[in-house]
């Protein structure tokens, strides 16, 4: 091969993803502009260099996704501070289409503040809520055994959300374990994404009419002790309205101007996980 052309190949292959990624952010956004024109309700703008700077933010949280897939790969496990522990253990769990690695910046960040953190994964894309809700339970009883009495929090992104709320509605002994629970773009009432698609499991369990959503219980009748914590954000491309990110009871958090990768990976988000998940033991003591 031409020399030239293996020095090229790197920076194409960049420049092949950025492209697809942009592609598809601008594909989703004329799905959510739809969406809120077919409701009668006027879509939550930025303004021209808002929605620029989305843009750039929504491109870079993809690519730092796209990187931890690969470095942090097979590192699900558990991981324990450095210093000394303030909390108990935080178990982090991905949504739709990822996996354990997409929670890497939640975990370093909690990491940092001297929580042990745990990712999961929960599955390849289009199965069952059932199919989701194994692996899950599973890690629950694991950090139950390794940390007795001590409880768990959870950090939950989009699907991981639900899934969260079928395991715990569940299992009371587990429910009885979560002490705090965040959300980051859930859908907890489903998205307007799925009013292009109208089957399979994907619909399901996530659109705005499904069956599943409707019979789940919410935090306050599974596990009623939890602190609750849901975030969304304006434009959030995946998850829509952004009402469905809420549920009645918790303490609700809504940004502006971030993407549903954004919550994964930028510090503003990073920090409300933080806030909502205090120690519960001061380093020092």
């Amino acid at each position: 091969m031409n020399p030239l052309l293996l020095l090229l190949v790197p920076p194409l292959s960049a420049l092949l993803i950025a492209g697809w990624i942009l592609f598809w952010t601008v594909v989703s956004q004329l799905r959510w502009s739809h969406f809120y024109r077919r409701i009668g309700e006027e879509s939550p703008s930025l303004g021209s260099l808002g929605w620029l700077r989305f843009y750039i933010r929504t491109l870079e949280a993809a690519l730092e996704l796209i990187w931890w897939a690969f470095v942090h790969l097979f590192q699900d496990g558990l991981r324990r501070p450095s210093g000394p522990q303030t909390g108990p253990p935080v178990l982090c769990v991905h949504g739709f289409h990822m996996t354990g690695t997409s929670m890497w910046g939640i975990r370093r960040h909690l990491e940092t503040r001297g929580r042990p953190t745990r990712a999961v994964f929960l599955g390849s894309p289009y199965q069952s809520a059932e199919v989701y809700a194994k692996p899950l339970a599973r890690a629950m009883r694991d950090l139950q055994l390794h940390f007795r009495g001590e409880g768990f929090d959870v950090v939950a992104h989009s699907m991981g959300g639900l899934i969260t709320r079928k395991v715990l509605a569940e299992d009371p002994d587990l429910a009885a374990g979560a002490r705090r629970i965040v959300t980051l773009g859930s859908p907890h009432h489903g998205t307007g994404l799925l009013s292009w698609i109208r089957f399979g499991p994907v619909y399901q369990m996530m659109s705005l009419e499904s069956d599943f959503i409707r019979e789940l219980p919410d935090f306050r009748e599974s596990a009623p002790a939890a602190q609750v914590t849901t975030v969304a954000t304006e434009q959030d491309l995946v998850v829509y309205p952004v009402s469905s990110c809420h549920l009645a009871g918790s303490r609700e958090v809504t940004f502006e101007g971030l993407g549903h990768l954004g919550l994964l990976t930028e510090p503003e988000a990073l920090a409300v996980v933080a806030e909502a998940l205090p120690p519960t033991v001061q380093p020092d003591s």
